[in-house]
């Protein structure tokens, strides 16, 4: 995290104003981050407001459009107000995002599911040979397909890591790819893998908690 936020630091002007959310990134962040000017660091301390960075960065580009603004949130509190993407697109407001929390997190929700799950496939297949049963422990408690969740944010983080809008071509692309072949395989299961359907009826959603 101190190499990221090394690298962060050569892009910051003396000027920008960096913004954090709440969490070790918070933490790592207020060390390391070297702000120079006045009231260009912003976090709420020691208050613990989870999804206060990016709309607090939204805040500061509106008080400040001349400067450019930065901020550095973890996978947990972007999420709590990811929804405000579009309201940064309607004001087309530059906010930076430091987004690499929800690569990591998208690598590491779809490793939980290798891991948990030993007939997880490239794939769309039957392994009855292979003893396949339906795996409803670890992260399938939460959802049904949490491999492809953690693909899914790894697609939608990666053009905003990046900063190229060109990026949300190819993303946009693989996560409707993604969700096709999701919802092919669930039909699948159902289908022909036993007890699956009724493992389906207590996990309601596919990808995402309350969606979908």
């Amino acid at each position: 995290m101190q190499q990221i936020l090394d690298e962060l630091n050569k892009l910051i002007a003396p000027t920008d104003i960096v913004v954090t959310d709440v969490g070790q990134h918070q933490m790592w962040a207020a060390q390391f981050i070297k702000s120079i000017e006045p009231d260009t660091w912003i976090s709420s301390g020691g208050a613990g407001t989870m999804g206060y960075g990016f709309p607090a960065a939204m805040g500061a580009q509106f008080g400040k459009p001349g400067s450019q603004v930065w901020a550095v949130v973890g996978d947990g509190g972007f999420q709590m107000t990811l929804a405000e993407l579009s309201t940064a697109c309607v004001h087309k407001l530059p906010v930076k995002i430091l987004a690499l929390g929800v690569i990591l997190a998208g690598f590491v929700l779809g490793s939980y599911a290798l891991i948990e799950n030993r007939f997880f496939s490239g794939m769309v297949r039957m392994q009855l040979d292979r003893g396949q049963h339906v795996v409803s422990s670890g992260p399938y408690r939460w959802v049904r397909h949490p491999g492809y969740a953690g693909a899914l944010w790894f697609y939608l983080a990666t053009p905003l890591f990046l900063d190229s809008a060109w990026a949300f071509v190819p993303a946009i692309v693989l996560i409707i790819v993604l969700i096709v072949r999701t919802g092919l395989e669930d039909r699948a299961l159902q289908d022909e893998l036993a007890g699956y359907r009724e493992y389906a009826g207590r996990v309601r959603y596919r990808l995402f908690p309350g969606v979908w």
